[in-house]
C-alpha cells in the first residue's frame, strides 16, 4: 500500500477496503464499530464505521458531513478505485471521534465523499446459533444487520484502535479482535435458507500504473489560438512604439495616450484665467497662504515643470 499524509492534487490515494461477500452458502463480514464523532456544536454523534486496515485515507460521506455542520477546507486529491476509475476529492476537514465510553479521543482528518458503500451487510444476518461471549462489548452491536456506512477508518491509526485480546466463537468462522472501541466482528459467517442473491462489496486497489495517463492529460493544455487585436490596442501598441523612450536610469518613459484628438476639448483658456483671477483675489487676503503660494510657484518653474509664455507665443497646447 501506498500511504499519503498530506493528500493534494497528483498524489493518488491507494484504498483498499476488504471484501463483504454473501452467497447461498457463506457471508464475510466487514469489520465495523459504532463511535462517536462530534458536530460543530461539540455535540457528539453515533455513527456506523468500517474500519479498514487497508485504506490509507479516512473518509466520511456528504450526509453525514451535512449532519455535523464541520467546517471544511479545499483540497485537490484523487482516490483510485477498481477498473482503473478514479474520484476526485475537493473538501476535507477535520473533527473528533471516540468511542462510546469517551475514554479514547482521536483528532482525525477525513476527506469527504460522496457515499463510501452501500448497505453492509447486504441482509440481515441469523446470529441465533452463536455462541458470543457474554463477557465482552461488540464494537457494533448491529454487527448482523444491515446499516449505512458513513465513515471510513483507515490503516493510519488502525493499529493505535487494537488492543490485546482475540477470541474464536466457537463452531463458526467468526472472530472477535478487541480495540478501543470493543471487539470486532470479522470472518466468514454461514449462511442458512434460501438465499439465492450473490452480493459482493470489494474497493481494493492495487494497481496506479494507468493513473499516470489520467493525471498527465489533465495537465495537458489546448492549443492556444493567437488572440485577435482589438482596434485600441493596435492603437495603444503603435503609439507605444511611437513615442517611447529611455532615460539615464534605464526606465521607460511614453506620452500619455489619448482615445481622442485634443481638439476636441475646444477653447478653454477664457475660462481658466477666469479661475486664476479668482485664485489671486482670494490669495490676496491671505499674505501668509499668498507668500507659500509664489515659492512654490518658482520651484515650480525651476524644476522646469512649467516654463513663461507671452500672449503673441501661445503654445499649440490644449487643456
Amino acid at each position: 500500500m501506498f500511504p499519503n499524509n498530506d493528500p493534494s492534487f497528483g498524489s493518488p490515494l491507494l484504498l483498499g477496503e476488504r471484501s463483504s461477500y454473501n452467497d447461498a452458502e457463506k457471508c464475510v463480514l466487514l469489520s465495523t464499530a459504532t463511535l462517536l464523532i462530534s458536530n460543530s456544536e461539540g455535540e457528539s454523534l453515533p455513527v456506523k464505521t468500517i474500519l479498514d486496515s487497508g485504506a490509507c485515507c479516512n473518509l466520511i460521506s456528504e450526509n453525514l458531513v451535512g449532519l455535523l455542520g464541520v467546517e471544511r477546507q479545499k483540497t485537490d486529491a484523487v482516490i483510485s478505485c477498481l477498473n482503473d476509475t478514479s474520484v476526485r476529492v475537493k473538501t476535507q476537514l477535520k473533527t473528533d471521534i471516540s468511542n462510546l465510553t469517551g475514554d479514547y479521543i482521536r483528532k482525525i482528518d477525513f476527506l469527504v465523499v460522496p457515499k463510501i458503500t452501500g448497505v453492509t451487510p447486504s441482509k440481515c444476518l441469523d446470529i441465533s446459533a452463536l455462541n458470543l461471549p457474554p463477557n465482552i462489548t461488540i464494537a457494533d452491536p448491529h454487527f448482523h444487520k444491515p446499516g449505512k456506512i458513513d465513515l471510513l477508518l483507515g490503516n493510519e491509526y488502525f493499529c493505535e484502535f487494537l488492543r490485546p485480546g482475540q477470541c474464536r466463537v466457537p463452531n463458526s468462522q467468526l472472530i472477535l479482535q478487541n480495540t478501543v472501541f470493543g471487539f470486532l466482528a470479522s470472518g466468514r459467517l454461514n449462511v442458512t435458507g434460501n438465499q439465492s442473491s450473490r452480493v459482493i462489496h470489494c474497493k481494493l486497489i492495487a494497481n496506479l500504473e494507468d493513473l499516470h495517463k489520467d493525471m498527465t492529460k489533465f495537465w495537458e493544455l489546448e492549443k492556444i489560438e493567437k488572440p485577435i487585436k482589438s482596434v485600441e490596442e493596435e492603437k495603444c501598441e503603435k503609439h507605444f512604439l511611437k513615442t517611447y523612450s529611455r532615460n539615464s536610469e534605464g526606465r521607460y518613459i511614453v506620452q500619455l495616450p489619448l482615445k481622442k484628438d485634443p481638439e476636441c476639448l475646444g477653447e478653454s483658456k477664457t475660462s481658466a484665467l477666469g479661475s486664476l483671477n479668482s485664485q489671486w483675489r482670494r490669495l490676496s487676503k491671505n499674505p501668509e497662504l499668498l507668500s507659500l503660494y509664489r515659492d512654490f510657484m518658482q520651484e515650480y518653474e525651476a524644476l522646469g515643470h512649467m516654463k513663461l509664455v507671452t500672449d503673441n507665443n501661445e503654445p499649440s497646447t490644449s487643456y
